[in-house]
């Protein structure tokens, strides 16, 4: 079959992920520790949406806060990373808050990053971020920060709704999971 014009192609790609997306909740149910998790979410928004490095910032409710994980090809590690959901500016607190995917770039885009959220794509080593909040029973699980190269910005706005699936798979998954010796809180940034 000739595929006749980028639609088409468009359309395929759509279809792939879609059934791909299906053996997300095999692959990452089965994971026992916050650790395994992120590691087996990295492998497949990398393998379905070229998205190899994020920081999984998980909700500590006593604190009030959000406590970064940094997920890359070469680390796997809990960050000093922590952001209070109470009169923060950082968008990864605003996600979480509004209950809402953002995303922001370096540069221009729907939103700027600033402050941390400007650290945080750093340390990922992208110009953008796509901000996925994650919530479990009504409650706030956490928000998954992915970094986002300038080419993969428009691509993942019109998969929207692949990515609120995988957060969703993700919350699961995450909720499921044994507390890992890493689990403790970390101090404010």
């Amino acid at each position: 079959t000739t595929w006749q014009s980028s639609a088409d192609l468009a359309l395929l790609d759509t279809v792939m992920q879609s059934a791909s997306l299906q053996q997300v909740p095999f692959l990452l149910l089965g994971a026992e520790d916050t650790g395994a998790v992120l590691t087996r979410l990295r492998s497949i928004t990398g393998a379905l949406f070229g998205l190899t490095s994020f920081a999984a910032f998980l909700h500590d409710p006593a604190a009030r806060s959000l406590n970064g994980w940094v997920v890359t090809p070469e680390r796997l590690a809990q960050a000093e990373l922590e952001i209070p959901l109470a009169g923060g500016t950082s968008l990864v607190a605003r996600a979480a808050v509004e209950r809402q995917i953002l995303r922001a770039q370096g540069a221009e885009g729907s939103e700027k990053l600033r402050g941390v959220d400007l650290e945080i794509a750093r340390l990922l080593g992208t110009p953008a971020l796509t901000l996925l909040p994650m919530f479990a029973g009504g409650g706030l699980l956490g928000v998954l920060v992915f970094g986002v190269g300038r080419e993969q910005t428009q691509r993942l706005a019109a998969d929207s709704s692949m990515l609120q699936r995988l957060s969703e798979i993700a919350t699961a998954a995450l909720t499921n999971r044994l507390p890992g010796p890493d689990d403790a809180p970390r101090a404010a940034w």
